[in-house]
């Protein structure tokens, strides 16, 4: 019975590693956003890089805080596709792109359409009759949603009542399978942007409020969500402190099962 005891007590010890591998710092001091990655790069790791809505709720605690994130725009870079739904990642060889797509037509097209056909448009961020969000825990996994928005306000609509807008090949192989769907065309969860994190991980997840993402340095605002200020706005700022140094969602599962796998060599060898 002790060494069961003994045993639960350690892997409940790897449960709470695998919530801890970063740590978040709210810091009182105001700084331009070069001024803030500087200080939080000498006194922790870097400005805060966030992967999903887990870290979202961790980092703002009970109430959020108007701050700098790591978060900025590297705008003469070339635009990188990005899946809307955190850890699953753009594979270029495995699209479903219609014939000479993606284009940018209409000038800039950052958020894909999905036609009835399956295959892939790039458009402009503009309102849409109908998109699909995915729903890893409902009792209907792709759920067709025809209600005219943004891709920005169907990617908040679909997080706020399910998971995300429908991401990666894998789900939309599955949905072609398994569900009929009633519209013509859909907005999916496939964008592109030239925003980069301060410490270079290649985190895919965006939570902008519905403001024109017009300035270069994304800060939190005190709903959560997330704007493009100015970087020479003086401001509070988000630091983080990390055990390992991770470059995706991927790699965070990857540390965690690493810190658990430890635990568990430590029983195997010292306890029996």
């Amino acid at each position: 019975m002790e060494w069961s005891l003994f045993l639960l007590l350690l892997m409940g010890h790897c449960s709470f590693l695998m919530g801890q591998l970063y740590n978040y710092h709210y810091i009182k001091q105001n700084m331009n956003w070069s001024a803030a990655q500087a200080y939080c790069r000498r006194e922790h790791t870097d400005l805060a890089t966030v992967y999903n809505m887990r870290d979202m709720n961790r980092l703002c605690g009970d109430s959020c805080k108007e701050g700098w994130i790591g978060l900025h725009d590297q705008q003469h870079t070339d635009r990188t596709w990005h899946w809307s739904l955190p850890g699953v990642e753009y594979n270029e060889s495995d699209t479903n792109w219609a014939e000479n797509e993606p284009n940018d037509k209409d000038g800039p097209e950052n958020t894909v359409e999905m036609l009835k056909n399956f295959k892939w448009i790039d458009v402009p961020d503009r309102s849409n009759p109908s998109f699909i969000c995915y729903d890893e825990t409902g009792p209907s996994k792709y759920i067709e949603i025809a209600n005219e928005m943004t891709w920005l306000e169907a990617q908040k609509y679909c997080r706020e009542h399910h998971t995300d807008l429908i991401s990666g090949q894998d789900q939309l192989d599955d949905l072609k399978n398994h569900t009929k769907l009633n519209g013509t065309r859909w907005m999916i969860g496939l964008f592109r942007d030239t925003w980069r994190w301060s410490d270079g991980n290649g985190s895919s997840f965006r939570n902008w409020d519905q403001t024109p993402q017009s300035n270069h340095c994304a800060a939190i605002t005190r709903d959560g969500r997330w704007r493009s200020e100015s970087c020479e706005t003086k401001k509070h700022f988000y630091c983080y402190n990390g055990w390992f140094s991770v470059t995706s969602a991927k790699e965070v599962l990857f540390s965690s099962g690493f810190v658990c796998l430890f635990v568990f060599l430590f029983i195997c060898l010292f306890v029996f």
